[in-house]
């Protein structure tokens, strides 16, 4: 969930925005081209910053949201598991103790 919303890009065109110039009255194909770049940049700029307000959003919601804070203990209780010589490498295996690095490994229960 968290993920998706993360890398959020909205399919807006932020066409409103083209006000700066009127394509419809360039002069040539130079002047066309110049102005259309310079809508465009307006646009693409007004697309990142409302891309990046949603990712805040979410970023914000996440560090509140009690499942991401619950995962986190979780993880910092792993981290000081394998401190004291456990390291877990998943559900399936785990290395048995930092001095018995040969490759034993055994079920996790």
């Amino acid at each position: 969930f968290y993920g998706w919303w993360q890398s959020y890009c909205t399919k807006k065109s932020y066409m409103w925005l083209d006000d700066l110039y009127d394509v419809r009255q360039a002069d040539g194909r130079r002047i066309l081209r110049a102005m259309e770049k310079e809508n465009k940049k307006i646009t693409d700029e007004a697309k990142k910053e409302f891309n990046e307000s949603v990712r805040s959003l979410v970023l914000h919601i996440k560090k509140k949201d009690p499942r991401c804070i619950a995962q986190k203990e979780k993880q910092k209780a792993v981290v000081s598991t394998q401190s004291t010589g456990r390291v877990c490498r998943g559900i399936t295996s785990c290395w048995l103790s930092s001095k018995d690095r040969g490759a034993r490994r055994r079920r996790c229960t």
